[in-house]
């Protein structure tokens, strides 16, 4: 069981958010596992469709919407031998696929979703001041997301595992990668 799982979305509408959060949610519960579990591992979470297979069931703890966001706390319990599968095969594979997934002069596209100005900012900052990180280039932006190519030299599994100690969740998306944070909004508008 992996309780207290955060999660903050804004989006379009409150159907919109509580979607997106969902989906989140999976991830940062997969990540808050394999860290409470599995400190010295760097798994990269699984695709979404891999992820929720791995998951028996999850409640919703406590919940808060707006027009446009989703703020939630989240249980969720995974299916021991579905997750060990997975790290299993993850670890066979770490290597080459480590190796590969980087070379010299790549760089990765993401697209930053944020809420606030303050989001943005520790997104931009944290990735800037990473190993590895050579380069952030803003390719867009706008009040609710940016587009970066960010030069990275390391192992993706390493940059995910210090994004999440950041409160950032670095998830694939498609051939592409989204970065957004974990935390939750200042108490104010917190669900407590």
């Amino acid at each position: 069981m992996i309780a207290d799982v955060k999660v903050s979305v804004t989006a379009d509408s409150a159907a919109a958010a509580r979607d997106q959060a969902l989906t989140k949610a999976h991830t940062l519960a997969f990540q808050k596992l394999v860290k409470e579990n599995f400190p010295d591992s760097y798994p990269p979470s699984p695709p979404e469709d891999v992820l929720i297979d791995m998951v028996t069931n999850f409640s919703i703890d406590r919940e808060k919407t707006t027009p446009q966001s989703y703020v939630a706390s989240l249980t969720f319990h995974f299916d021991d031998s579905q997750v060990q599968a997975w790290l299993r095969q993850d670890l066979a594979s770490s290597e080459p696929s480590a190796l590969s997934f980087k070379k010299e002069g790549d760089s990765l596209k993401i697209t930053a979703s944020y809420s606030t100005l303050a989001d943005w900012q520790h997104i931009k900052q944290t990735l800037e001041r990473l190993p590895g990180v050579d380069k952030v280039n803003v390719v867009t932006l706008s009040p609710q997301s940016a587009v970066l190519e960010v030069a990275y030299t390391g192992e993706l599994p390493q940059l995910q595992q210090r994004l999440y100690q950041d409160d950032l969740t670095l998830s694939p998306q498609g051939q592409d990668w989204e970065i957004s944070s974990n935390a939750l909004p200042p108490r104010s508008q917190a669900i407590y």
